[in-house]
């Protein structure tokens, strides 16, 4: 048992992040496979804010919470390449695997891999543009704000009661273009913004020799699909 409070204050957090994908698709307007699409892409991201916490502790009862909020800027990029998805040929199926691994084959610049990549990239480099479906390219600027919630009560020295909860919001703009050359002719500019929340509580119960209950545990997740309002050619 005891008395006290403390707290934190972060006056700024800075972070940023990178992702690297790939996605293959086969379409298919009646029994067999029409044409094979594998998409490449990248996104990255920039994010500050700021950070509170404090934590209160009174006889068996001990409490502690937190809230932020942050500012974020990031970037999308995708390419699309088209291929015939029962290609026997050599050289389309070595372009489909640099296509659809090129960055993490990049990224192990030495070894068989990087030998492959750099084969690949000298050789069939006008044999990916002769196959370049679409090109995409966007920004997204928006922010989050979380607060969470843990809340104790000791009744004995190994058994206690509790409640806890997050909350969290994010919201963010987007704003980009597509350039279409094969599937479609077009160029597409789109604004649009998305909206994502979640909430999650429970109330565990601690026990004797380290084991943890959770009676009531809930989680929601909630968002709203990239909206696009777009403008062609």
């Amino acid at each position: 048992m005891g008395y006290g409070a403390g707290g934190k204050l972060v006056i700024l957090t800075a972070g940023a992040n990178a992702a690297y994908g790939a996605e293959v698709r086969h379409h298919f307007p009646q029994t067999s496979a029409l044409s094979e699409s594998i998409t490449r892409s990248r996104e990255s991201a920039t994010q500050v804010g700021t950070e509170f916490g404090v934590g209160i502790t009174e006889g068996p009862l001990s409490i502690t919470a937190g809230t932020g909020s942050y500012a974020s800027g990031g970037s999308d990029q995708a390419t699309t390449y088209l291929f015939n998805p029962a290609s026997t040929n050599a050289d389309e199926n070595a372009t489909k695997l640099y296509v659809a691994l090129g960055d993490t084959l990049h990224f192990a610049s030495s070894g068989p891999a990087g030998v492959f990549y750099d084969f690949v990239a000298n050789h069939y480099a006008q044999e990916c543009l002769s196959r370049l479906d679409s090109v995409e390219a966007g920004v997204r600027v928006g922010g989050e704000d979380h607060a969470n919630l843990d809340a104790k009560f000791t009744l004995s020295y190994s058994v206690n009661v509790g409640a806890w909860g997050d909350f969290s919001t994010e919201t963010a703009g987007l704003a980009g273009l597509e350039q279409h050359y094969l599937s479609e002719q077009c160029l597409v500019r789109y604004v649009g913004d998305a909206v994502a929340t979640a909430v999650s509580a429970g109330s565990p119960v601690g026990l004797p020799g380290g084991k943890r209950l959770a009676p009531w545990d809930f989680t929601a997740t909630t968002s709203e699909p990239r909206r696009k309002f777009e403008e062609g050619p």
